[in-house]
This record gives C-alpha cells, sequence and structure tokens, in this order.
C-alpha cells in the first residue's frame, strides 16, 4: 500500500492511514490494533443499518497485532470539502445541507429509541474516568479553587467535588435510554452528503451521551478548543482557522463569543432531534443528570485542561461549573445558557 497526506476519515493519525489501491478499488484505510479492529467492525456493522456509511471491504493482517481496515474511498471528501467543518467554515446561515445532517439523526435517533444498557461508548466515558482523570488532573489542581467571571456569573469552581460526583456516577450508571449512533458526532466525522465515519464506539449509545457530544463541540469544543489543541486534525480543512471563536481574558473576566452558525445549528439539532425523542420518554426520566455528567467528561477527559493556557482553561471550567451546577429542568433552560 501506498500513503499519502490524505487523512483518512475518522482518524487524526496521518502515520497510521492512506489512500491506496485494491486492484481497481480506491480504499481509506487504517492502522488498529485488534482490539480497535473488533470495535470499528462491530460498530460500523450497527451504524450501518440506520445512517449512510462509505462500504466496509474488510482488513488485512499486517503483523505484529496491526491491522489495515479498508474501507471505500468517499469521492465528497478531500481538502476543504465534504464535512460539516468545511460548512461551518464557509456558510452563513443554515441551509439544506445543514438540515440533511439533522434530519439523518432525526430518523435514526426516532427509529432505534430504547432503554437498555448501552457500553459501547465507555471508550469515551466510563474508561476515561478511570484513565485520564486520574492521569490529567493531579490533587492539587483538583483541589485549588478558581475564582473569575463568567457570562456575568462570578464562577468559584473547586474540581474535585465535580470528579468526586462524575466518578460516582459512573461507578453505578444505570440503563440508558439509548439510540444506535457512533457518539462521536464531531465536525471531522459527519460528512454533507451525509456520510458518517468513525465507528468504534458505533452502536447503542446513550441518548445523552450522544447529546452531550455534539453539545459541547459546537459549544466550544470545534470552533476554538480542537483547532487549537488538536492542530493536526484540521491540516485539511484550514479555513475553520478564520472562523474561531472569541475568547478573551481581561483581569478577572471571561468572554466567550461563540459562532453564532453553531449556535443556530445547536438549536436546531435540540429541537428536531432530542426534544422529539425526549417526548417519547416518561415524564420521570431524568435526562439532566445523565446529560451533565457526560457533559463533564467531554469537558475535562478530551484534552487536559489543566494544561491549557489559562483562559481556555477558565473557559473549559466555567462552562463545567455552569453546567454541572444547573437546575434544568426542560431543553429551552439549556437556551438560556448557550444565548
Amino acid at each position: 500500500m501506498q500513503t499519502n497526506s490524505l487523512r483518512l476519515a475518522g482518524s487524526s493519525d496521518p502515520a497510521k492511514n492512506g489512500v491506496s489501491f485494491i486492484g481497481s478499488k480506491k480504499i481509506f484505510w487504517k492502522v488498529v490494533d485488534e482490539l480497535t479492529l473488533a470495535r470499528e467492525i462491530r460498530g460500523y456493522e450497527s451504524v450501518a443499518q440506520y445512517y449512510p456509511v462509505p462500504k466496509l471491504y474488510g482488513h488485512l493482517y499486517l503483523g505484529d497485532g496491526q491491522y489495515a481496515l479498508c474501507f471505500e474511498y468517499e469521492e465528497s471528501v478531500g481538502e476543504e470539502k465534504g464535512l460539516l467543518v468545511d460548512l461551518f467554515a464557509t456558510q452563513e446561515s443554515l441551509d439544506n445541507d445543514f438540515a440533511t445532517i439533522i434530519q439523518m439523526y432525526r430518523d435514526a435517533f426516532l427509529k432505534t429509541l430504547t432503554k437498555q444498557d448501552s457500553t459501547s461508548s465507555d471508550i469515551f466515558f466510563s474508561d476515561r474516568v478511570r484513565e485520564r482523570i486520574p492521569a490529567y488532573y493531579s490533587a492539587d489542581f483538583l483541589n485549588t479553587a478558581q475564582g473569575f467571571v463568567f457570562k456575568e456569573h462570578p464562577i468559584h469552581i473547586q474540581p474535585s467535588g465535580i470528579v468526586d460526583d462524575i466518578k460516582q456516577y459512573f461507578s453505578n450508571r444505570p440503563n440508558s435510554w439509548s439510540v444506535v449512533s457512533q457518539c462521536d458526532p464531531n465536525d471531522l466525522n459527519i460528512g454533507t452528503l451525509p456520510v458518517l465515519f468513525d465507528y468504534t464506539a458505533g452502536g447503542y449509545v446513550p441518548l445523552m451521551a450522544e447529546f452531550a457530544t455534539l453539545f459541547w463541540y459546537q459549544l466550544a469544543q470545534g470552533s476554538y478548543l480542537a483547532p487549537i489543541y488538536n492542530k493536526e486534525a484540521f491540516k485539511d480543512h484550514q479555513r475553520i482557522y478564520a472562523t474561531m471563536d472569541k475568547v478573551s481574558l481581561v483581569q478577572n473576566h471571561l468572554t466567550h463569543i461563540p459562532s453564532d452558525l453553531r449556535i443556530q445549528f445547536l438549536k436546531e439539532y435540540m429541537t428536531q432531534v432530542i426534544q422529539p425523542c425526549l417526548a417519547k420518554i416518561p415524564d420521570d426520566y431524568n435526562w439532566y443528570e445523565e446529560f451533565k455528567n457526560h457533559l463533564a467528561m467531554k469537558i475535562l477527559g478530551v484534552f487536559n485542561v489543566s494544561k491549557m493556557e489559562k483562559k481556555d482553561m477558565l473557559l473549559s471550567l466555567g462552562y463545567l461549573h455552569l453546567f454541572y451546577t444547573a437546575k434544568i429542568a426542560n431543553i429551552e433552560d439549556l437556551f438560556e445558557i448557550i444565548d
């Protein structure tokens, strides 16, 4: 196989993916270990029943416990084109491409919504509680109080209390209202056709895990934190840097001006996808308890907040405090915070 500089959709490591031909078929391939191979195939088979995905041709054993997982080459995706990130970089308002993506999720969620034990997304949540939280955050960081003003709210947060609550939640996580998805709905995993990439966590996943992931990505990660702290993933989609959020720390006042287009998209997603799902669930479902704990892990468990520039650290901790301590009864209450 011959590699090139193209990023395999769903993977951020250019050293372990590429584009090749097998006979006359042009393929994307990525190198994975045996455990990831099994997870991705299982996730793909589940996701492919309800979402448009590239064809999975199979896998090749490379030796030393490594496999090349081979997918149909998606011609619509390339440099500065074909992914949701490219829409946010070029569009000024929601259009049919955004609507098609939202409709894709609405259809799949409403078809698959059920209450069951969902473990395929544990690699992004429960596993990271055990592995990343103690690796990322020292006792000094967790026990140091941070005081500042954010969104006109005085913030006083000592992360250790919230982290203790997160650990308790995921150690006793109940069966959840769940949907079939890949639980990583970021701008680089969603093609504009539409088409989905990256299935490692695919299968039945908690509805609130999926919601929290997309929510945080659109609020602060995709338009600010990810382009700063995961630059390599955006090497073929550089135009997003021209639309980055504005974040400033002046004296003790933190300001975040999110992308208006992303907020529009997020509200539409909440209105068209999440609210109809909640309408089918009994009223005694405490959706916000699930949401805030999954959101907290997206804030703390993707990038190491303690190693960020101070304004970015406070941005993450500010939102962590606001959402974890908020009294939320319905989706409209979330609108007030993000507005």
